[in-house]
């Protein structure tokens, strides 16, 4: 009887706690549910507050359209020009050439302050120099082409007035006769005497008369001719100002190392300073070269240190305003350039007239 009433006290704990886990397992499979619901109830009810427009979710009735509201409506349904301002992750870093953007390994500078690999801009240079040519060639070889073809229609307009002056001299009318017929019987048709009359008036009047081209008549087919090339300008232009470029204009750029001693010094994102205020050089800063010995320093130390005396604070050479050249600030190739760096994207607007 023991080992009974013992057996019986081990079934019934089992039995409790296989109903107590039975009942957690469904309040956890609840829980999971009504956060499940919780969650798709949020989703439809923010779903629901953009598509609603400006008013639906701030609950206001203001006749003025508020700077907050523009900017929410151009976030989230893409209403206006959305700018913004391109960070230091999409710019270059100082020593990178504006052509190959990688850093130059024999760094000059324009005088408008870009950056180029001599290489680089060389071979740029020496490009433009054969593709001027080629343009050149292609414009002469077009000219020509175009005056042999202006004498020879030249030629034959002189040789058909000639032909009509000899046939109307050798031609002797006897009689009276219908001056509208004998037009007719020697151009063919009365329609080309108006368009002559048309074509007499308008010139008299000073106006040049263009028949529309037509497919069908075949005198008015449109003629496929080749485009005109303009005359080209023997000159290179540099690739990020547009002005003109030559090759003793670049001025050879010095940066000054953190650690000479490293051999890995151009794989570093800190490998160059100043060596005037002995400033890391990173990105987004403020620099200028100093033409006469091409050293590459900060503005700041430009406006604090050398702008006093107006010398090199390492060399003691002399220094005139036109020698500090400002390196121009720009984007890379994927992100865009310029001296603002901002992007700009135009979405759909209402203007009130």
């Amino acid at each position: 009887v023991p080992k009974k009433k013992k057996k019986r006290k081990e079934e019934d704990k089992e039995k409790k706690w296989v109903s107590g886990v039975r009942k957690w397992s469904v309040f956890a499979v609840y829980f999971l549910k009504c956060i499940e619901m919780k969650e798709k109830e949020k989703k439809k009810r923010k779903e629901k507050s953009v598509s609603m427009g400006k008013h639906g979710r701030n609950a206001t009735a203001s006749a003025v359209y508020s700077s907050y509201e523009r900017k929410k409506d151009a976030e989230g349904e893409g209403y206006g020009t959305l700018r913004t301002r391109l960070g230091t992750d999409s710019m270059r870093d100082v020593d990178h050439c504006c052509l190959s953007l990688q850093p130059a390994r024999d760094p000059v500078v324009t005088p408008d302050g870009y950056l180029y690999d001599k290489e680089a801009i060389l071979e740029y240079i020496l490009h433009q120099k054969k593709e001027n040519m080629r343009k050149l060639k292609q414009y002469e070889t077009q000219r020509l082409k175009y005056e042999k073809d202006q004498a020879r229609l030249e030629a034959a307009a002189q040789e058909k007035k000639a032909d009509e002056f000899v046939r109307q001299e050798s031609s002797v009318s006897v009689g009276v006769a219908s001056h509208f017929k004998e037009r007719e019987k020697d151009t063919g048709h009365a329609s080309k005497l108006l368009m002559q009359d048309k074509e007499k008036v308008l010139t008299a009047e000073g106006k040049k008369h263009t028949p529309l081209p037509s497919f069908w008549v075949p005198g008015l087919t449109p003629e496929s001719k080749p485009a005109r090339v303009k005359k080209p300008e023997n000159v290179v232009r540099c690739p990020m100002s547009g002005k003109v470029l030559k090759i003793k204009d670049l001025i050879p750029a010095k940066f000054t190392p953190v650690d000479a001693s490293d051999p890995n010094l151009r794989h570093k994102e800190e490998r160059w300073m100043c060596p005037v205020s002995r400033t890391v050089l990173r990105k987004g800063m403020d620099c200028a070269v100093l033409k006469p010995t091409g050293r590459v320093v900060t503005m700041d130390s430009v406006s604090m240190v050398i702008r006093g005396d107006m010398r090199d604070p390492i060399s003691g050479e002399s220094l005139k305003d036109s020698d500090i050249i400002p390196l121009a600030k720009s984007g890379t190739g994927f992100a865009g350039s310029g001296v603002e760096l901002k992007a700009e994207k135009a979405g759909p607007a209402m203007t009130v007239g």
